[in-house]
């Protein structure tokens, strides 16, 4: 793997951001599936990874006790949320893939 630089991330965040508006403006749904695929099926927690990353950011700025860190604190909710959201969505699936299989009476 290549050294990371600030360009590269200028290059990936620059990336994303783009994906994130051409998503915004209604796309074509098998158009906007393909360009989302390969994020989802290789890095299926991406959310987290990103919260994860400005977490750690976040952690390397020197404390000083007189500055508040609202970021900080607003990444952490969002990482959590998140988190809960994945995982709800998670156990929503094997819900209903275990309703799915169930007969007619168990239904």
């Amino acid at each position: 793997m290549p050294a990371l630089t600030p360009d590269t991330i200028r290059a990936a965040t620059d990336t994303l951001a783009r994906l994130f508006a051409y998503l915004r403006e209604d796309p074509d749904p098998r158009q906007a599936r393909a360009l989302v695929e390969p994020l989802l099926d290789q890095h299926p927690h991406l959310p987290v990874m990103l919260g994860d990353a400005l977490h750690a950011l976040a952690g390397t700025a020197p404390t000083d006790p007189l500055t508040t860190r609202t970021a900080e604190q607003e990444q952490a909710a969002q990482r959590a949320h998140d988190y809960v959201t994945y995982r709800l969505a998670e156990m929503y699936d094997a819900i209903n893939a275990r309703r799915d299989r169930a007969c007619c009476r168990c239904r």
